[in-house]
């Protein structure tokens, strides 16, 4: 694929994201159907990705790819409960069990497995931090500084969910 080719698709990713995204901010009935078109439209541009630049290894960024569809299952089940079904916070759900299974498929590499939400976003920062250490983000690595970016993005919106909707066990 041409250099010219892969900007354009790289371009149209950029836009349809940034259109989803305006819509998801700003209209809330639409929003779960928004979260889950940019989860998949993310997976989507890794298995492309991978089709296109032919890493050495691929199957990280199909693990990767996998990791992303099993967050954005958790999340739809989880939206589509509460906001349709008239759940309030389902836990545990199955939506729990997709974020769990999420986090050994993002640290495959590391053979680690999470049992919990706050140990896998500091599994996941680990992990980022590993990435990081022997090549620092340099001016021309996009693809690390988008996961650094994401990476950043998850633990804040865990946080602000977590400060939003603290844990309340029944007993």
């Amino acid at each position: 694929m041409s250099s010219q080719a892969r900007r354009l698709l790289t371009s149209a990713h950029l836009a349809l994201v940034a259109a989803v995204s305006i819509v998801y901010m700003t209209d809330p009935v639409v929003a779960p159907a928004m979260w889950a078109v940019m989860g998949l439209s993310g997976a989507c541009a890794l298995l492309i990705g991978t089709h296109v630049y032919r890493p050495a290894h691929r199957w990280p960024w199909w693990v990767l790819a996998a990791g992303l569809l099993t967050f954005i299952a958790g999340d739809t089940y989880y939206f589509v409960m509460e906001e349709h079904l008239g759940a309030s916070n389902p836990f545990p759900s199955p939506a729990d069990a997709c974020y769990l299974a999420m986090y050994p498929l993002f640290a495959t590499q590391q053979r680690a497995i999470s049992i919990t939400h706050p140990l896998g976003d500091i599994l996941v920062l680990a992990l980022l931090a590993r990435l990081l250490t022997p090549s620092p983000v340099d001016g021309s690595d996009r693809a690390v500084r988008l996961l650094v970016l994401g990476t950043v993005t998850s633990l804040a919106t865990d946080i602000a969910y977590g400060i939003r909707f603290p844990l309340r066990m029944k007993g």
